[in-house]
């Protein structure tokens, strides 16, 4: 027999049930890894295009734009490039 204080008196509750406890895992965290992971350029452009084809992308990303822009993209530092 459940607890009979709180709701449940005030709904006559006699027990039983299950619930189910989840937790939402971070927006698009394979992504982040996986740049963090990267160890050169080449490896964070190709992941770049994972993002662009596979992820979900806020409204305001315009990978065009991005990809247009490629030639100074591969001026940066791997750092800089990681946080781009």
């Amino acid at each position: 027999m459940g607890s009979q204080g709180g709701i449940s008196k005030s709904v006559n509750w006699q027990g039983g049930g299950e619930y189910i406890y989840m937790e939402l895992a971070p927006y698009n965290q394979v992504f982040i890894n996986e740049i963090l992971a990267c160890e050169n350029i080449d490896n964070l452009w190709n992941t770049w295009q994972r993002i662009a084809k596979e992820s979900l992308l806020n409204y305001k990303i315009n990978s065009d734009e991005f990809n247009k822009n490629l030639e100074n993209f591969n001026k940066l530092t791997l750092p800089e490039a990681k946080i781009s």
